[in-house]
């Protein structure tokens, strides 16, 4: 870089004019260090482009920044006021005679633009320019982008010395251009590994995970060159940041396309030039600005969800540096790291759960039942105690006595089944689904037995048909039947039975009810039985039965 400078200082001096101009080398080294002068890239870029346009009096002047597919990412101008800029349309895309330049990296000075064999002329309102020149900049040996200028105040034509000038200046550009990189890029990584820390912090001191993916997509859009970003678990976005306003926004809770979701559950990270291509939700996402989806650091959690990071570029961004995807990547790691902890803590949630169930169900067996047990067989023996006395109050006093051991042996089944129940970690098991059924419907929970390992031997493509048995008797025997004691027995063996009585006024054999065809055809369908009748002792009593195995 050294040797190229001093050759072409060497240049300027040769070609400048002693008498025209005794100030144009102090002016060109007053230019360089004003290049040189920051460290932000973007007041970098805007300084080299006013810099080059007042080095050589050119009216206008562009900077054009090589994106990562050829065109341009960044596009910097001066000269042109904001009226005319309205009427223009979009900025350039790198081509014709700019994108001529970064394919082929040469100086080059045009005396009427429009016959250059490169020309594709210009866009409704763009100002007429006839002169043209344009330098390379060169950063450590690679295109990073072009200075361009057009139309000397005075009318005149780019010279020879003032190509030499530029090409001294955009060697001084490259240098400060390199400089503010390389301070982006640290200021950058200190960014995500501050923000990675503050998010592995805050859910080590217990902070909820929404509130940390929100601050994750907050930090992305400031610490990288985008606008947008969602975390997206099986296609709902649970976390969204935006640095624009939107008429139709993408938020948290909105369902996104799952166009995005085929290559990252693959763990493939996935590109798209343009986001209004992705479906109807993205429709206010216009114009060139590269989505970019990345699989989480646990792309398939405990539950099988789908983790994704959706970052959307600024709006003159047209690709993504490795920069860029390092630092990406890194925030999807922290995602990642935070979903896969949310599956933790319900993982640890439901064991919780579980050891009090299992606390419960031993304290109801160990004491309760016990307690129960030992009131039935006290008030047992007092039974011959009472036959012995004399008086017509004895035996009824013996008939109270037994309905009373009667009603806690009924206790005592019903503390059981609730023991089962506690016991049972499924949240879609038979027994989870009869008990919740019958309590939906009863208010208060019937009668329920369970014989033999009901969640074991039973199927689940038969807990439906069970829910509807259950269903439709206990609805029957509270509605038409007008019963106030419902009874449920589940047995599962060599087939699975329910039996399910109540004390109501009997069901009418002869009127058809849709819904007990519903259950007989449920029955036959397994190659199974439905019957209904009524006890010589009242109420009805339903039976349905199917064998557990091929039928």
């Amino acid at each position: 870089m050294d040797s190229t400078i001093d050759e072409l200082l060497q240049q300027v001096r040769s070609n400048l004019k002693v008498g025209a101009d005794p100030d144009r080398l102090r002016q060109l080294l007053e230019a360089t260090l004003t290049v040189s002068s920051g460290l932000e890239l973007d007041s970098t870029l805007r300084r080299i482009v006013e810099t080059a346009a007042g080095l050589v009096d050119a009216r206008y002047g562009a900077l054009g920044v090589r994106g990562p597919t050829g065109d341009f990412s960044e596009f910097v101008y001066v000269g042109i006021d904001d009226e005319t800029r309205a009427g223009m349309g979009r900025l350039p895309y790198g081509h014709g005679v700019l994108g001529e330049m970064m394919h082929s990296p040469e100086t080059l000075r045009i005396e009427k633009v429009e016959a250059h064999h490169a020309s594709i002329g210009y866009p409704p309102g763009h100002p007429r320019m006839e002169t043209f020149m344009g330098v390379p900049i060169l950063v450590r040996g690679e295109v990073f982008g072009s200075i361009y200028l057009t139309e000397k105040v005075d009318g005149s034509q780019f010279s020879a010395e003032d190509e030499v000038i530029l090409k001294v200046l955009a060697c001084a550009a490259a240098v400060a251009i390199d400089n503010s990189r390389l301070y982006e890029s640290l200021h950058a990584r200190q960014r995500w590994l501050s923000a990675q820390s503050t998010a592995n912090a805050g859910l080590l001191r217990g902070a909820s995970v929404p509130d940390t993916l929100e601050q994750l997509v907050r930090d992305v859009c400031d610490s990288t060159p985008s606008t947008d970003a969602f975390v997206v678990i099986d296609g709902d976005v649970v976390a969204a940041a935006s640095t624009v306003e939107r008429a139709r926004p993408v938020t948290a809770g909105t369902r996104l396309d799952r166009v995005l979701a085929d290559d990252t559950a693959r763990g493939r990270v996935r590109i798209v030039e343009h986001p209004a291509t992705l479906g109807p939700c993205w429709a206010d996402y216009q114009g060139p600005a590269a989505v970019i989806a990345l699989p989480l650091a646990v792309p398939e959690t405990e539950s099988g969800s789908q983790g994704v990071l959706v970052v959307i570029g600024r709006s003159r961004r047209v690709g993504w540096s490795e920069d860029d995807l390092r630092q990406l990547t890194a925030f999807a790691d922290v995602a990642g790291v935070a979903v896969a902890f949310t599956d933790e803590q319900c993982r640890r949630r439901e064991l919780d759960v579980l050891a009090e169930r299992d606390r419960i169900a031993r304290d109801l067996h160990d004491h309760v039942i016990q307690s129960l047990f030992a009131t039935g067989m006290t008030l047992q023996s007092v039974v011959p105690q009472i036959q012995r006395m004399d008086g017509d109050g004895a035996e009824l006093l013996v008939e109270q006595v037994n309905r009373a051991v009667r009603q806690l042996d009924r206790t005592v089944r019903q503390i059981r089944t609730a023991i089962f129940d506690l016991h049972s970690s499924s949240e879609h098991g038979l027994r989870r689904t009869v008990l919740d059924t019958a309590r939906e419907l009863g208010g208060t929970l019937p009668e329920v037995e369970f014989f033999g390992p009901v969640d074991t031997l039973v199927p689940p493509q038969l807990i439906p048909h069970v829910e509807a048995v259950v269903r439709e008797s206990v609805s029957n025997a509270l509605r038409h039947s007008c019963a106030d004691q419902v009874s449920i027995a589940v047995t599962a063996a060599d087939h699975l039975s329910i039996i399910v009585s109540d004390n109501g006024i009997g069901i009418d054999l002869a009127a058809s009810r849709s819904g007990l065809v519903n259950l007989e055809q449920r029955a036959r369908l397994h190659g199974g039985d439905f019957e209904v009748e009524r006890p010589e002792s009242g109420g009805t009593r339903l039976a349905w039965t199917v064998p557990l195995g091929e039928p």
